[in-house]
């Protein structure tokens, strides 16, 4: 997706019981819901989350990470389980490439272009957009409320 935004669900007395994604398929398309989870501790942590951030997701373990000044650090279980602190994004960039990779159906014989071409230049798209993105919506709504 071009454009994607993740922002947390609160209940009436504000308090975060989980989080709901909405995309547009192109720039010019109304924004669609994409879905929604019951996950009160990432919708807590991307409520935590400094401006500067970065929201990164690594599908292959549902995990969720926000990246700030170079730093990785999880905000969910999944995440924690495999980065139980923070670390410079420089170490963690080829662990998620890697387990990405490692989850994708062999590439067809005699391609032509090796598949770590398109995954690292996919990943680096992905997250651009999804930081660029997430970015916008949360100085839009930090100005707003």
């Amino acid at each position: 997706p071009l454009d994607e935004w993740v922002a947390p669900i609160l209940d009436e007395s504000m308090a975060a019981i989980g989080t709901y994604q909405v995309w547009r398929p192109t720039p010019g398309e109304s924004a669609e819901l994409a879905g929604f989870n019951a996950d009160a501790e990432l919708a807590r942590a991307i409520l935590q989350m400094s401006a500067s951030a970065t929201l990164v997701h690594d599908p292959t373990i549902a995990g969720w990470y926000a990246i700030d000044d170079g730093e990785v650090r999880a905000l969910n279980t999944q995440a924690s389980a495999l980065l139980p602190s923070p670390r410079p994004l420089e170490q963690v960039a080829p662990e998620i490439s890697t387990r990405h990779h490692e989850s994708l159906p062999p590439p067809a014989e005699n391609s032509g272009v090796s598949a770590w071409v398109f995954i690292g230049g996919g990943l680096v798209v992905i997250f651009a957009l999804a930081g660029v993105g997430l970015r916008q919506w949360m100085r839009r709504s930090r100005t707003q409320g």
